[in-house]
C-alpha cells in the first residue's frame, strides 16, 4: 500500500523504520516515507517529518524546516505537533510577537489536554512571557496537569504551595504533591519529600512566605531553566 501511494501506509512504514519494528531500523528511509505522506497532507507524517528535522534523525537538523512541517501538522489539529511547534518557536524566540506565537500553540495544545503543554504554559504565565503574568492562571494549569499524573507539574505545584505563588501557602498540600511526583520516580520530587516533611512539622512555628519561600527559590529557578534547553 505504501508503494501505491497511500499516505497512512507510508506513514506507518516510516514509523516502522524509525523504530526498527518488522523492518531494519533506518532513519533515512523513515524520513523518506514520512515526506511522501506529508506531501500528500497527512498530518501524522508532517509531525514525524518535523520531528525528524528538529532532532536531525535521518535528515540534517534544520529548525526552519522543522517549524514548517510541524506548523502544517498543527494547523490540521495534530496535538503533539502543536506542542513541539511551540517548543521550537520558544527556543528561538527573541521578539515579543515570537513569544506570543509560541504561547498560542502551547495554549492550543493545552486546550486539547497535552500535559507537557500545560506545564510549559504555566511557566510562561509565571514569567509573563508571551502571555500576561498571572500566577493564579499558572497554578490552575499545573493543577490540571498534576491531577492527570504529570509528575513535573506535581513537583512544581508542590513548590508553589510552599512558596504561596498563585495559591495560598499550604505546606501540607505542597508535601502531598511532592510525594505524588516522587511516587512516579520524579527525581526532584524525591529530593524534596524529606525536606517538605520537615517543613510541614515546623510550619506552625515559621511564616511560610518568609522561611519557606527562600528554601524553595532554587527549585523554582531550576524548573524555569528547563524551558531553554
Amino acid at each position: 500500500a505504501a508503494e501505491q501511494g497511500h499516505p497512512a501506509a507510508q506513514n506507518n512504514l516510516g514509523l516502522s523504520h524509525r523504530k526498527g519494528e518488522g523492518v531494519p531500523k533506518y532513519l533515512e528511509e523513515a524520513a523518506r516515507w514520512f515526506r511522501l505522506a506529508a506531501e500528500q497532507g497527512y498530518p501524522d507524517a508532517a509531525y514525524s517529518l518535523g520531528l525528524a528535522y528538529a532532532r536531525g534523525e535521518g535528515v540534517l537538523q534544520d529548525s526552519a524546516r522543522a517549524v514548517k512541517w510541524l506548523h502544517k501538522a498543527a494547523e490540521q489539529g495534530e496535538v503533539n505537533a502543536m506542542h513541539r511547534l511551540a517548543r521550537e518557536l520558544h527556543k528561538k524566540a527573541e521578539k515579543k510577537a515570537e513569544f506570543r506565537e509560541a504561547a498560542r500553540w502551547y495554549r492550543a495544545a493545552a486546550d486539547k489536554d497535552h500535559l507537557d503543554a500545560m506545564y510549559y504554559l504555566a511557566q510562561l504565565h509565571s514569567d509573563g512571557t508571551g502571555v500576561a503574568e498571572n500566577f493564579v492562571e499558572a497554578a490552575a494549569w499545573l493543577l490540571k496537569a498534576a491531577e492527570q499524573f504529570h509528575a513535573p507539574s506535581q513537583c512544581e505545584l508542590g513548590r508553589r504551595h510552599f512558596a504561596g505563588q498563585g495559591v495560598p501557602p499550604n505546606p501540607a498540600e505542597g508535601a502531598k504533591w511532592f510525594r505524588r511526583a516522587a511516587d512516579q520516580g520524579h527525581e526532584h520530587g524525591r529530593d524534596q519529600v524529606l525536606q517538605a516533611d520537615d517543613l510541614v512539622v515546623g510550619a506552625e512555628h515559621v511564616a511560610p512566605q518568609e522561611a519557606l519561600r527562600s528554601r524553595m527559590r532554587v527549585g523554582l529557578g531550576r524548573v524555569r531553566s528547563r524551558l531553554h534547553l
